[in-house]
């Protein structure tokens, strides 16, 4: 259910068979739970593929690589890495994992032709070296895929929520490194047979947890949407301040439990706070200009008429309207990709007349223009005139296209609509001769 409600839900399933693999190479874990998991997330990967009607984003995703590459590790590979001594084996185990996925989702998207989740390495690979593209830019620029701001981890302190987790961590820390020295030492001394296992006494369900919480910060660290997975980890880890094992400077229960409410009643002073100002939030969604606009297209429009634009303006214009659009914001398929590179031409430094030529070949009938799309910048380098420089560094010298189409003459176009944020121009046909269209202004 889980992937079949969310295209991203893939890269937490990677990250939780890898986590369990992982501790199972080490000795965390016995086989029979990493295989439960790897099995039984295999069997819902199957039931996604059939129920999406053998979604190629899916067939070639990371989360396939990861299940074959696990697979195939486990029944050829594994047997061979036993007969290395420890540590070697482990090592060769966890150098073989990376590989192997890495290799296997290579080859899935090699052999069924998907280049749909490139943007997706690509944006990792902008976020650790100075590559750029347009479509790297264009998730970059956003806010929500910008690196974790620090109003976040200052939200996150005020709460006592990290600091929380940290001593938390370091006390996990503490007691995991204990055993495993204290065993250590034991199988030194007595005989192996009846010595206890490297990992006796330490909870792996309290290791998945740790690096999970891990794997989540670093994610949300890169992408700031991705803090939707960290804050709860976070809460789940910080709910071992209650487990008394870990605590051992604290001996009676008494001093615990009054430690905790302590600890409790300092989090609930920022925490009612926040939800109070949530509870404070009162209004309702007014745009009048897209009301505007949504109105114009259904009353002065074909129902075959195509339009093109921003694509967040696009969606809300099909799902009101109903007319098709060249371009939405499923940006994961690389044709989409592709087509809303061609329409947002319109805000690059080309001629009129190149753009024009574009989205005719295109078959649009509208473009819309929205003013923000054309003078906005969240920060430099992110205006999409600057986006667009990178593609094309030779026009850097000339003027941007979209205010000039926007405020002043749009020829080749016809301007037939505007108001105070949107604009929208029509498409002629060079072969067809017209005449004016009505103009409306709001």
């Amino acid at each position: 259910m889980y992937l079949l409600c969310w295209q991203f839900a893939q890269f937490t399933m990677v990250a939780v068979l890898g986590i369990v693999y992982t501790l199972y190479a080490v000795g965390a874990v016995p086989a029979l739970p990493m295989l439960l998991v790897l099995l039984g997330t295999s069997y819902g990967f199957l039931n996604n593929v059939v129920l999406q009607f053998g979604n190629s984003l899916l067939i070639s995703s990371p989360l396939a690589g990861c299940l074959l590459g696990v697979l195939l590790l486990y029944l050829f590979l594994e047997p061979i890495f036993q007969h290395l001594p420890f540590p070697s084996n482990t090592l060769a185990q966890l150098s073989f994992l990376f590989v192997s996925c890495a290799a296997c989702k290579i080859e899935l998207s090699r052999i069924f032709g998907v280049e749909d989740d490139a943007h997706i390495l690509n944006i990792l690979r902008g976020k650790f070296t100075n590559y750029s593209d347009f479509h790297t830019l264009l998730y970059t620029c956003s806010p929500e895929f910008d690196v974790m701001p620090q109003e976040t981890i200052q939200r996150l302190n005020e709460t006592l929520l990290l600091p929380v987790v940290a001593l938390v961590t370091l006390a996990l820390l503490d007691h995991t490194l204990g055993r495993v020295r204290s065993n250590i030492l034991r199988r030194l001394e007595e005989d192996g047979d009846t010595a206890p296992g490297v990992w006796s006494g330490v909870d792996p369900g309290v290791l998945f947890n740790g690096a999970l919480l891990a794997v989540y910060a670093v994610m949300a660290g890169l992408i700031m949407r991705l803090k939707l997975f960290l804050t709860p980890q976070l809460c789940v880890m910080a709910s071992l301040l209650a487990c008394k094992k870990y605590w051992r400077l604290i001996e009676r229960r008494e001093v615990h439990v009054a430690v905790l409410a302590v600890l409790a009643s300092g989090m609930c002073v920022r925490g009612f706070r926040n939800i109070s100002e949530q509870r404070a939030i009162q209004g309702e969604y007014s745009n009048p200009e897209l009301e505007e606009l949504v109105e114009w297209v259904q009353t002065e429009t074909h129902q075959d008429a195509v339009f093109a634009g921003p694509m967040s303006t696009m969606a809300n214009l099909h799902l009101s309207t109903q007319r098709p659009i060249v371009n939405h914001p499923h940006y994961e398929h690389a044709g989409l990709r592709e087509r809303t590179k061609k329409v947002y031409s319109i805000f690059s430094r080309r001629s009129a007349q190149s753009v024009y030529e574009t989205l005719l070949s295109m078959r649009v009938n509208y473009v819309v223009l929205e003013e923000s799309w054309c003078i906005r910048k969240s920060r430099p380098g992110c205006g999409m005139a600057d986006i667009w420089d990178v593609e094309e560094p030779q026009n850097r010298h000339k003027p941007s296209l979209c205010p000039r189409l926007f405020h002043r003459n749009p020829a080749p176009f016809h301007r037939v609509f505007s108001n105070d944020v949107f604009v929208v121009l029509q498409v002629p046909s060079r072969y067809v001769e017209i005449p004016p269209p009505r103009y409306h202004s709001a």
